[in-house]
């Protein structure tokens, strides 16, 4: 029993790491075109 807590902590904390790096490719991506389209019409 107490194997298998740590294996679902370890899976749950996969999960969030996985979505905050997402995230973070996402916003980084996101500014990534903003910027792009601020020189473009400059």
């Amino acid at each position: 029993m107490f194997e298998y807590n740590v294996k679902s902590k370890q899976n749950e904390s996969n999960k969030n790491k996985k979505i905050k790096s997402s995230i973070f490719l996402f916003s980084d991506f996101y500014s990534y075109l903003y910027t792009r389209k601020r020189k473009g019409k400059n």
